[in-house]
């Protein structure tokens, strides 16, 4: 039986059942009222990437915002999930309610198209701003629409994610992305302030060290970006993607740090995971 003809599984408060069976109450706050929190964890050929450090974040933004729930040990889990779904290569999602249930679920990866790893993306910068010091930022939160919203408004134009900005005018992140920029040979990104604290993110700035290059983090203006010699995007599912175009200014092919970057985060996947 190949993974498409299998009913989907995923895994809620301790039990695997038919994703068409998994029921949360109506009243649970993340019903009424989109009270929770998620993550995305990427597999690779049946293990997760630094699964470890996705629920470590999920604990600290539930202390953080007060969401009474408790975590268990979830790497069986995953992998009874991944078995169970016949999934190798997939987007692993977790899920914490505000009534304190906890959901798992799996699916086929969906990534961009391989030519964006080769040529570069194109980013939009959302119409609205966001503000770094509301309670919710730096978490993933269950109140994800106003993103949804920016991103398809994103996709709509050609583009791959939105960029945010603070009130003042300066670069947050992406809608579902973390942004790197490169100008005269240092690695620049916005303070992890106000900001999700990316996964992905310190990986890549742990690679970035680990190749010499000089780190700069601090806050960074639109102007800024477009003019730099490289932009790229990071994320657990995406990996590093290289940025070609912001709205209607070019930036370029994926140039060298891009491209050392990609080559040293496969790497590191694949030494960590065994693989």
């Amino acid at each position: 039986m190949t993974a498409r003809d299998r009913k989907p599984v995923v895994w809620l408060d301790g039990r695997y059942l038919r994703r068409d069976r998994a029921r949360i109450p109506v009243d649970d706050p993340a019903v009424r009222r989109g009270v929770g929190l998620f993550e995305t964890v990427r597999a690779y050929k049946g293990r997760c990437f630094r699964l470890a450090d996705h629920v470590d974040r999920l604990r600290r933004s539930a202390a953080a915002i007060g969401l009474e729930v408790e975590i268990p040990a979830l790497e069986p889990v995953v992998a009874g999930l991944l078995r169970r779904n016949g999934l190798r290569e997939a987007r692993v999602r977790i899920v914490c309610t505000g009534g304190g249930r906890v959901l798992v679920s799996a699916e086929p990866c969906r990534l961009p198209p391989r030519r964006v790893y080769r040529e570069g993306a194109r980013l939009e910068v959302a119409p609205w701003r966001r503000d770094p010091r509301a309670p919710l930022a730096g978490h993933k939160s269950l109140s994800y629409h106003e993103l949804m919203l920016a991103r398809r408004q994103a996709e709509r134009a050609g583009a791959i994610d939105a960029i945010l900005l603070s009130p003042s005018g300066h670069v947050l992140e992406g809608t579902r992305s973390n942004l790197f920029a490169v100008r005269r040979g240092a690695l620049l990104t916005p303070p992890a302030s106000g900001i999700l604290p990316g996964v992905t993110r310190r990986v890549v700035l742990d690679l970035a060290a680990g190749e010499g290059l000089a780190i700069v983090e601090r806050p960074l203006s639109l102007r800024r970006l477009v003019a730099s010699d490289e932009v790229f995007v990071t994320s657990s599912m995406m990996e590093i993607v290289p940025v070609a175009k912001i709205g209607q200014r070019e930036i370029g092919r994926p140039g060298p740090v891009t491209r050392a970057l990609s080559r040293a985060y496969r790497r590191r996947v694949r030494e960590e995971l065994g693989q």
